[in-house]
């Protein structure tokens, strides 16, 4: 793999997060200067008692936090699920543990526990109390929901094995002695939402948020929290990042996920009923399950397949090329910018887009859930489609705007399929070209062709110097020179850049 790879991905994961405040991307995260109103209070789980769970992945407390509407008497509530990754085997749950884990697919890393936790926190994003920051829920009853547990919200193992698989008899699963508490934490945290907050009891509307992991466990869990509630109190659902589309390719299940690439590649498809390990014994939407039957239970996992079945109001956010989905269907993320892949990756982004229409035309005739689906190669993007922002959408949807002005409660990218384009968003995850362009033939043909191959041109200016910083015994040889290389990359902000 070419250094520019590592480097072109590592500026664009921090592109992304200079352009997102934490909060954005689903937490509370502690911000110098921040609005204090914006501050949660923490609420750690009781350890004794009659709910179950309580536990992160370590055995350590889990729980949330809250923070008060502004105004003292809003009977609106926004609930964001943490996300960050998840965790089904031995060796992968010791590594999330420890947060050792991609900073590019799970910023900022995930620990297993709550000895870390600080108190209070500072909501962003819509769980934000700033009016300018977050015009429409800024008003709320704001509950923010870390993930220390490594199941997407979904566990429900209170009591864990840890038997080793030698030991272990025909009716145990090992756990490794890890809580995969994450449902039954969720289920706690209602109850002490109950007991703890008297304005709990005049909850009438309420938006259910969260990302990657979380937004998992929003699809999942949206029916759910709707039932807890009540028929007198109004759930809509927004979950981020964690479509799993089904599979287009020619020759395969259309309710299986897309086809991994290593059979992709040789027109294969992947053997039926491929699912993750059961450790986390995992919470499953009831109507998908009684849809399908314990026989194809599995097949609820995928979005695909459960969404449908959701009663509750959804509005989705996606990318339609995310890499978390890409890494999921084992493509590493390292060989995302090689051309080779590129079909695929053009694959995965149309099983995404042909999956998602079935918001818009639902099975079940189902109406008003909406999605927010631009074309670009991220894991959470902040971006525009036709002049609105994913807010702009997620405002309009949830408060029913639809006067002039308003955002449509469907919007998708309509561009080309390969994702290299990025139709053209300054602010959407994009890829290199295919191919290099041809040398510039007025300068340095041998300099810009070597800097080309490394994608350095491909990238934002100083990037670009820093590209050819990281390349420069190779220009070198290629008789670059400084001059040569401000020609091509563009005058630099940096301050101490030599390229010979």
């Amino acid at each position: 793999m070419h250094l520019v790879a590592v480097v072109f991905l590592s500026l664009l994961n921090a592109a992304e997060q200079s352009r997102q405040r934490i909060g954005l991307q689903g937490g509370a995260t502690r911000q110098k200067g921040a609005d204090a109103s914006s501050d949660l209070k923490q609420y750690m789980l009781p350890q004794e008692g009659e709910n179950e769970g309580g536990k992160c992945l370590d055995g350590t407390p889990a729980g949330f936090y809250y923070g008060p509407p502004s105004s003292g008497n809003s009977t609106l509530w926004v609930i964001f699920l943490k996300g960050g990754g998840k965790c089904d085997s031995v060796k992968d749950c010791e590594r999330w543990k420890k947060g050792d884990v991609d900073p590019e697919i799970t910023p900022g890393g995930k620990r297993g526990g709550s000895a870390e936790w600080k108190d209070p926190m500072t909501g962003g994003g819509q769980l934000s109390s700033d009016a300018t920051e977050n015009p429409d829920f800024h008003d709320a009853h704001h509950v923010y929901v870390p993930y220390c547990t490594g199941d997407s919200h979904l566990g429900q193992v209170s009591n864990p094995n840890n038997c080793s698989a030698s030991l272990c008899n025909a009716t145990q699963v090992d756990h490794w002695g890890y809580y995969f508490d994450g449902f039954l934490n969720f289920k706690a945290i209602l109850q002490e939402l109950r007991a703890q907050i008297p304005a709990a009891a005049s909850i009438q509307r309420v938006l259910f948020q969260g990302n990657s992991a979380g937004g998992m466990g929003v699809f999942r869990l949206c029916d759910f929290l709707q039932d807890q509630l009540g028929p007198s109190v109004s759930v809509k659902c927004n979950p981020r990042s964690c479509w799993g589309p089904g599979n287009i390719q020619d020759g395969a299940d259309p309710d299986s996920s897309p086809t991994s690439y290593a059979n992709w590649s040789v027109g294969s498809v992947d053997p039926a009923g491929k699912t993750r390990p059961k450790v986390h014994e995992g919470y499953r939407h009831p109507g998908c399950v009684a849809a399908l039957g314990e026989k194809e239970a599995y097949k609820c996992d995928t979005v695909h397949n459960m969404y449908q079945y959701i009663k509750a109001p959804v509005y989705a956010f996606q990318d339609m090329f995310d890499y978390a989905v890409l890494v999921n269907l084992e493509l590493p993320k390292t060989l995302h910018v090689k051309p080779e892949y590129r079909e695929y990756i053009a694959y995965v982004g149309n099983c995404t887009k042909s999956s998602m229409n079935q918001i818009k035309y639902h099975p079940q005739g189902k109406q008003g859930d909406g999605y927010y689906l631009p074309a670009c190669y991220s894991h959470g993007s902040d971006t525009t489609i036709g002049g609105f922002s994913r807010t702009d959408g997620l405002g309009d949807w949830f408060f029913g705007r639809t006067s002039e002005g308003s955002a449509p409660r469907v919007l998708i990218d309509e561009c080309a399929s390969m994702p290299w384009a990025g139709c053209g968003q300054p602010a959407c995850g994009m890829l290199p070209p295919m191919t290099a362009p041809a040398p510039n033939p007025d300068v340095g043909k041998e300099c810009e062709a070597t800097l080309q191959s490394f994608w350095c041109d491909a990238l934002p200016t100083d990037g670009c110097h820093k590209c050819a910083k990281d390349n420069e015994e190779a220009l070198k040889s290629a008789s670059c020179t400084r001059s040569l290389v401000e020609t091509l990359c563009g005058p630099t902000s940096l301050v101490a850049t030599k390229h010979g």
